[in-house]
């Protein structure tokens, strides 16, 4: 799935989950690359549960969070499985934003012009999070909780390289 276009009014991102009815959607073995977004989630929006697996999301970008997937809050569950989640680009959360859960992904070349290169805010497991940067706080993650994580070559130019803010655990 492509998205496309500039920042601006021409911007696409590659999927924006919203509405009411079934509160159980599916998004499983896509590529979402290119996508746009002026404000929030440059590949992925989500307002609403969503589990993603085995997807791939690559070069996306927002000026706002979550270059490569958001969702609204935490309270939105938006789940991430067996991902590779690379090359994306936010102010806020590179790779994830408000990604309630993401297990077993590949978070890997991401970048944030402020906080959490990799990720930030919500929680992950099993994944490896890894060669992501941040200009600011938080290279790998950003106020992330990580169970059994791999979280390595991360590099921030403030604070907290491999993470800022956050809970480690057999990581």
């Amino acid at each position: 799935i492509v998205g496309g276009g500039a920042i601006g009014t021409d911007a696409v991102r590659c999927v924006y989950n919203t509405g009411s009815g079934n509160d159980n959607t599916v998004l499983s073995g896509f590529t979402l690359t290119g996508g746009v977004a002026n404000v929030i989630g440059g590949g992925l929006y989500s307002d609403r549960n969503l589990t993603v697996t085995n997807c791939v999301i690559t070069g996306c970008l927002t000026t706002n969070n979550g270059g490569g997937a958001a969702a609204i809050s935490l309270s939105v569950s938006v789940r991430l499985r067996q991902c590779v989640i690379r090359g994306n680009t936010a102010k806020e959360g590179g790779g994830t934003y408000y990604c309630h859960t993401t297990n077993g992904c590949l978070v890997s070349a991401n970048r944030a012009t402020y906080l959490g290169g990799g990720m930030s805010r919500g929680t992950s497991g099993d994944s490896i999070i890894t060669d992501n940067l941040a200009s600011n706080y938080g290279g790998g993650f950003y106020n992330i909780t990580a169970y059994d994580c791999r979280i390595a070559n991360n590099s921030a130019m403030g604070k907290g390289g491999g993470g800022y803010i956050g809970a480690l655990y057999r990581c």
